[in-house]
């Protein structure tokens, strides 16, 4: 029996979800997270949901923050590229970074019409 490929080895490890960050995308992912942040807890503030640090408050921060991340290293995926996919001949797994980006939007967009949108 032949021991397993590369690609193989990569398959059994997995169980569907990698980050390979290189490059521009490391750099770039950590300033979108601070900037998605920054937007999430200035609406979350206008919105009236932080006041005082409630156990709610505290679950929302962490939430914007879990999202603020998850969204912005998606999006550098889709603007970067995943070099180990693309060395394996992978394509690129919309079901696992597409979702993060809707519901970054969503979230953003409910959050700025809570937030009573430009006019407060």
């Amino acid at each position: 029996m032949q021991p397993p490929g590369l690609l193989e080895r990569v398959r059994q490890r997995s169980f569907g979800v990698d980050v390979h960050l290189s490059g521009w995308a490391l750099p770039f992912t950590i300033f979108a997270a601070f900037v998605f942040e920054a937007v999430y807890l200035h609406l979350l503030g206008r919105a009236r949901f932080l006041r005082g640090w409630t156990s709610r408050s505290i679950a929302l921060v962490l939430a914007a923050s879990l999202l603020s991340v998850a969204a912005a290293e998606s999006s550098a995926t889709y603007f970067f590229g995943d070099p180990l996919n693309e060395v394996l001949g992978l394509p690129m797994n919309h079901w696992l970074n597409a979702p993060w980006i809707v519901l970054h939007a969503a979230a953003v967009g409910v959050l700025y019409w809570k937030a009573g949108g430009a006019h407060s």
